[in-house]
């Protein structure tokens, strides 16, 4: 086994912009997908709400109420239920 000498962890998202590399996956969905000409004109309203919904979701699955598989579909499916 290979042992390490340096372990990262990115706490301040320095490293790593989550939150731009999400939103910026979520513009290229809206996009690739056509909401626009399904009911969902706004790619930044779209992403404000995914982001409301996901993160009340995140939370349902930190406390034990929710499956991550559920979690992975419902958040897109409430999402564009709310944004059309």
């Amino acid at each position: 086994m290979m042992a390490y000498k340096h372990l990262f962890f990115d706490l301040d998202h320095t490293l790593w912009d989550f939150r731009g590399n999400s939103r910026a996956t979520l513009r290229e969905l809206h996009e690739a997908h056509a909401l626009a000409d399904d009911g969902v004109p706004d790619a930044e309203a779209f992403i404000e709400v995914y982001e409301e919904i996901n993160h009340a979701m995140w939370g349902q699955y930190t406390n034990g109420r929710m499956p991550k598989e559920v979690l992975r579909v419902l958040r897109f499916r409430n999402t564009l239920r709310v944004s059309v």
